[in-house]
């Protein structure tokens, strides 16, 4: 796992727990911070419950209720989530066709043209079903006396040291993920439009080489709705969820970085340290489109802003939303493979 510095955790968490969220608005690590919490909470509340109204307990755990009423209660709790997480997760793995029902997330008529990350939704079950134990065995313990503490007390600290390892992890990985600045939240997974197996598998190549290399730049094209926007934000997010840092522009914001790359304290790293740059509207359809943008005068503007790193734009993974003129994008791929980029990707939608 890539980690991030310790003084730019400690400054998010810090963010995260202090402030109020109706003026500032929600990051995704305080709703990570936030969701967990409620686990805690529906693990702990019925576990009261149970103990309180042990009938069902006494019915299921007979033997283990008579032995400590607590560890019953806090294990049947455990049990429910679990179940609920498994058939929560199990559900759309399973399922490999459109479907009929409500109840799994795949509308009717659509169908999945990437494929979700199973061990990362699986990653994210488990970690769901700890804080639900947690919960659970933490009001077990709360209510229990010696010696069923005892026992309830080492079972509590396994859970958390299991716990240490997918805190770290997915407090850094929404980190990741919300310091591209992102203006949406969009996964591959996700996509539903058209889209031909050719393009899917440029696609998939492009994000294979770029956890390997630097220097491939892919140029997505479209009409306007066409989803050229969600596909380069997808792709984006992609790679922030594999902890790489991503940079996501809008195409303003990227003119104003090439005259004040100072600029880079609005991001929680800068373009120096990004391993993806993600530059969208780039270039809206239409005929004057080709007079808005030069690319040999914006990699002219930010080598001058850059004189010790002249090749630092085009050794960088790009992905450009360059809009819907084919012609354009031709000319666009054929400048930049003058400039030195070996690896370009074109995909039309």
């Amino acid at each position: 796992m890539k980690s991030l510095s310790k003084g730019l955790i400690l400054k998010q968490i810090k963010e995260d727990l202090i402030g109020k969220d109706s003026h500032r608005g929600v990051t995704l690590t305080y709703a990570w911070l936030a969701n967990q919490t409620g686990h805690f909470a529906l693990g702990f509340i019925p576990t009261l419950l149970f103990c309180k109204y042990p009938f069902i307990l006494k019915l299921i755990f007979p033997r283990l209720y008579n032995y400590n009423p607590y560890l019953s209660a806090a294990l049947l709790v455990t049990i429910i989530w679990f179940l609920f997480e498994l058939y929560n997760f199990l559900g759309p793995l399973l399922l490999k066709k459109p479907s009929r029902s409500k109840i799994v997330y795949l509308p009717k008529g659509e169908k999945l043209e990437f494929k979700p990350d199973w061990k990362h939704i699986g990653f994210d079950t488990g970690t769901d079903v700890l804080f639900f134990s947690l919960g659970a065995f933490f009001a077990a313990y709360y209510l229990a006396d010696w010696p069923a503490e005892a026992v309830l007390s080492y079972i509590l600290l396994g859970i958390f040291l299991v716990l240490v390892y997918p805190i770290s992890y997915w407090y850094q990985n929404k980190m990741y993920h919300q310091g591209a600045k992102y203006p949406l939240q969009f996964r591959m997974s996700q996509w539903t439009k058209p889209i031909n197996k050719e393009q899917i598998e440029k696609i998939n190549i492009y994000l294979d080489n770029v956890q390997k290399a630097k220097g491939h730049h892919i140029l997505i094209s479209g009409k306007p709705l066409s989803g050229k926007s969600s596909l380069a934000i997808g792709l984006g997010t992609e790679v922030s969820l594999k902890m790489n840092k991503v940079i996501h522009f809008k195409s303003f914001d990227f003119f104003e970085y090439l005259f004040d790359n100072k600029l880079d304290e609005k991001w929680m790293w800068g373009f120096r340290e990004a391993e993806l740059v993600v530059v969208d509207d780039m270039c809206p359809s239409g005929e004057n489109a080709r007079s808005l943008l030069n690319l040999d005068q914006i990699i002219n503007k930010f080598n001058k802003l850059n004189d010790k790193h002249k090749d630092l734009f085009l050794n960088k993974n790009f992905v450009w939303v360059l809009g819907g003129e084919s012609d354009f994008i031709i000319q666009w791929q054929k400048e930049l493979e003058k400039k030195g980029v070996n690896r370009v990707t074109s995909i039309s939608l």
